[in-house]
């Protein structure tokens, strides 16, 4: 969708882990036109380290010596800094396991080749600083972020903020009693912001896309107009997996521009279009998977959350009248098929 909007500016207001961004730069929006912003340290010390800009950043006094004796080395640089904040986030989250041996030994490990992790971080951060240098990071609220660089028809905001209470506190539990830094002021975003934040950007000029993820339903008719659903996945086939929406305050680019490239090099069979007789040859053939998702993508747009591991052409007289997409394991279970299941989907059959 980036790549057929062309904005003059992508603003990402809860950057994260900067991936957004990222998907940005591949859909061609250069890193100068990206301004991303949060609160976090850790996206602060990503942030700091791919616009090579120095910050505050030390030790707390009484932070654990086999710590300090490992992080102290690398408050140098903004480099070397976002590697310190990245290791010490991974060691946390063991740390913050339920206290099994397991997860006791893995913190230890980290500890003991803290040496090659830090090797293997450094060389992280300096593929993603050399991918994303020249945007800009703003270590600051989400709403400030907003009222500062959205206001207009050509700007983009990708947004996609925590949808439960104190999310920065649980993924990063325990990274304020390492460090000390610059924390910005903020409220931490809860489900309870949601309806202020819809309304808000519902009436500002800058199109603004934000990941939802819900159970089934499409979550845009509960923020009304001019809220509609852009594009839905499920990521794998259970029954009980959550649907990812994209949900946008405006349609930002008409149906062929949306629709992805059908490649045409995949067809094989002319589409049926004539009549049916007792002397006509109907087959089923399987078909390799290019041809089959080409055929599906050309009937059906690609159906969101099907599971297809084998393809059969319907052929009548040798033009294709449907595919049918197989998903192995659940025939292999003897899943009984009901309606509305995707363990078979057909693709409309051509008229």
């Amino acid at each position: 969708m980036l790549s057929a909007i062309k904005p003059r500016k992508v603003v990402i207001p809860c950057t994260g882990s900067f991936s957004l961004a990222w998907v940005a730069r591949e859909a061609d929006v250069s890193a100068e036109s990206i301004v991303c912003g949060d609160i976090s340290l850790y996206s602060t010390a990503l942030g700091n380290a791919i616009m090579d800009t120095d910050w505050q950043l030390s030790l707390n006094p009484d932070t654990p010596q086999e710590y300090a004796d490992m992080i102290t080395p690398l408050l140098t640089s903004p480099l070397d800094k976002a590697v310190g904040v990245l290791l010490m986030v991974r060691i946390l989250q063991y740390v913050r396991k339920d206290k099994k041996a397991y997860h006791e030994h893995r913190r230890l490990e980290l500890v003991r080749n803290s040496g090659e992790y830090i090797a293997q971080l450094r060389e992280q951060v300096i593929g993603i600083r050399s991918y994303l240098k020249g945007l800009i990071y703003l270590a600051q609220d989400m709403w400030v972020t907003m009222e500062t660089e959205l206001g207009s028809a050509d700007i983009v905001n990708l947004i996609n903020p925590p949808r439960y209470s104190g999310g920065y506190d649980r993924m990063f539990a325990g990274i304020d009693a390492i460090f000390n830094w610059d924390e910005p002021s903020a409220k931490q975003f809860t489900e309870k912001d949601y309806p202020h934040l819809m309304d808000t950007l519902a009436e500002d000029d800058a199109l603004s896309m934000m990941y939802y993820a819900t159970d089934g339903e499409d979550p845009a008719p509960q923020w009304g107009t001019p809220w509609r659903s852009l594009f839905a996945d499920r990521p794998n086939s259970m029954g009980q997996a959550a649907i990812n929406w994209i949900i946008g305050n405006r349609d930002p680019v008409g149906i062929e521009a949306s629709r992805g490239k059908i490649v045409s090099s995949s067809a094989k069979f002319p589409l049926f279009t004539g009549v049916i007789s007792e002397a006509s040859d109907i087959r089923a053939v399987r078909v390799e998977k290019t041809v089959g998702d080409y055929y599906r993508d050309l009937f059906i747009h690609r159906l969101p959350g099907s599971t297809t591991e084998m393809y059969i052409a319907i052929l009548v007289d040798g033009f294709l009248m449907g595919i049918v997409g197989l998903h192995l394991a659940d025939l292999r279970r003897g899943k009984v098929i009901k309606k509305g299941d995707k363990t078979l989907d057909h693709c409309a059959s051509v008229t």
